[in-house]
């Protein structure tokens, strides 16, 4: 077995969460003296991540096995990878009554499409939201000065902390884009805690956060990925690469034709006082604001878009579906704050959400009834 797909104390990344009836066999009782209480009580917070029904039958065992290791180690507490490993298979364990009837290749698709959503945002939020309000490089020279003010207390030469928030979404695409299933999903897991640790600092300080529309959007789709990647039968690294790959530049894409919609808008007259493209989270002609309000409405249309790929392909339609309904916060958030007609436009984006979830449904569906016909062939042959 591969380090990829080994999880904590050399158990299998997806064994507890791929299958809960699993027996974990207990290791021999060493004979060292009694285990530290606060180790043991660290991983017991950490099975908390699991069901009451499974921990039941699991947790001695399984505890067990994770102290061995760590005193074979000379460890005193649990690694990164034991805790994302622990929190992600838990967490998949608890919602594999919702997702275990998905065939393993649409929550791949899923997982593949949220990712390269939840990279390019970090990446771009990164490269302009954090240069501040005002005029941006690569849309405007390095050395052209600033239109607005700072915020009070930034990130050094950040306008926020949102690298805390991103760093780790960076990490989980390199990672899926090298092939490295495992340490993308302990990234992404990790943005989790990274959220908690911004929204902490910004509440007992002065120090400047990204928006709660954002944060949450992140956290939804790193979610998705420590959840639903958890395929049995681990794929081969280009049934993936090559989907991220296309799916990133898709997405990636959608930046330049918002930029040049504006900029065509603005040139005709009907938004004479808007500049081009500017940096910064809170001002209404952001980019990051241009995205919120184009985002929700983009996966919308690429939903529809894979209905007739979903024909050959099924996943994909749930795959946008899954990811569009995962940023419609940052939709949800840019009405409430700058739209006269927020009641009205609410109600449009929230059908627009209906419509993706139910596309989303439909489609794993016909997924799992292929792969349940499939199955079925196989068995007669």
């Amino acid at each position: 077995m591969s380090a990829e797909s080994s999880g904590p104390g050399g158990i299998p990344a997806d064994g507890p969460a791929g299958d809960p009836h699993r027996d974990v066999t207990s290791p021999s009782t060493p004979t060292s003296p009694v285990r530290d209480n606060r180790l043991e009580g660290a991983y017991g917070r950490l099975l908390l991540a699991y069901p009451r029904h499974w921990r039941a039958e699991h947790e001695a065992a399984l505890l067990a096995t994770l102290l061995d290791a760590a005193e074979a180690d000379g460890r005193g507490r649990p690694t990164l990878a034991e805790a994302a490993d622990l929190v992600g298979n838990g967490l998949a364990t608890r919602a594999r009554p919702v997702i275990g009837w998905i065939p393993a290749r649409a929550r791949l698709a899923v997982a593949t499409v949220a990712l390269a959503a939840g990279g390019v945002l970090s990446a771009v939020m990164l490269t302009v939201a954090e240069q501040g309000p005002g005029p941006v490089w690569p849309f405007a020279p390095p050395d052209q000065p600033l239109s607005g003010a700072r915020a009070p207390v930034g990130l050094g030469p950040l306008e926020t902390d949102g690298l805390v928030v991103y760093l780790p979404w960076l990490v989980a695409f390199g990672a899926a884009a090298l092939g490295l299933r495992r340490v993308a999903r302990i990234a992404a897991v990790a943005v989790l805690p990274a959220t908690a640790a911004v929204l902490t600092l910004s509440s007992v300080s002065r120090v400047q956060r990204p928006p709660l529309a954002l944060l949450a959007t992140l956290c939804l789709l790193a979610l998705v990925v420590a959840v639903v990647w958890t395929a049995p039968a681990a794929p081969g690294r280009a049934e993936y690469r090559r989907p991220l790959a296309v799916t990133t530049l898709l997405i990636t894409g959608w930046i330049p034709v918002v930029v040049l919609f504006y900029r065509v808008a603005r040139l005709a007259g009907d938004l004479p006082t808007r500049q081009m493209v500017t940096g910064g989270y809170f001002h209404v002609y952001s980019l990051y604001y241009d995205l919120s309000e184009s985002l929700p409405s983009a996966f919308l249309v690429a939903g529809l878009a894979m209905v007739v790929l979903s024909v050959f392909r099924p996943g994909w339609l749930a795959a946008f579906s899954v990811t569009g309904v995962a940023v419609s916060p940052l939709g949800f958030s840019r009405i409430r704050a700058y739209d006269d007609a927020a009641a009205d436009h609410a109600l449009m984006l929230g059908l627009f959400v209906f419509i993706l979830v139910l596309l989303g449904v439909f489609d794993l569906q016909r997924a799992a009834r292929r792969q349940a016909h499939h199955t079925t062939s196989t068995a007669a042959d």
